[in-house]
């Protein structure tokens, strides 16, 4: 995968416009995804919000629209303790898919995110068309 900016992809079939739940009025955060920090972690952070799902590169400066950034904050596992002769308790919350804003312009704008989502689906596009994976390209999913 590319370390370039502009890593977020649909993983639908590639539209010539981004999802339904992101428009002009849809808050857009700069910022990363975290690292893997243990083996059984995925390579990319996929999310859906409303039936759209959309995939980001992890530790690459990326745009994220607020629907998608609250699903991912909402999005925990929840270690237990428990003792002989005691119920379990709750001991933390990890969330799954961290995310760290970029302190110095956190916001963006629903053009700089278009630009970055059309910039992964024309990839895509490229790349299945030069390594003939014999998949129309219309029908192909976006990656980076």
């Amino acid at each position: 995968m590319s370390q370039e900016n502009g890593a977020v992809q649909s993983i639908q079939e590639p539209k010539n416009q981004p999802i339904a739940v992101c428009g002009e009025k849809t808050k857009y955060f700069r910022g990363r995804w975290a690292m893997k920090s243990n083996p059984t972690d995925i390579e990319t952070v996929r999310i859906g919000v409303n039936g759209e799902v959309l995939q980001w590169q992890r530790g690459v400066p990326t745009i994220v629209p607020e629907p998608y950034l609250m699903a991912a904050k909402n999005s925990v596992i929840t270690k237990f303790t428990q003792e002989p002769g005691k119920g379990r308790k709750i001991s933390s919350r990890i969330e799954r898919f961290p995310f760290e804003m970029d302190h110095d312009k956190s916001e963006a704008t629903y053009a700089e995110f278009r630009k970055d989502f059309l910039a992964g689906s024309k990839k895509t596009r490229e790349a299945v068309s030069q390594f003939g994976l014999n998949i129309p390209t219309e029908n192909s999913i976006p990656q980076i």
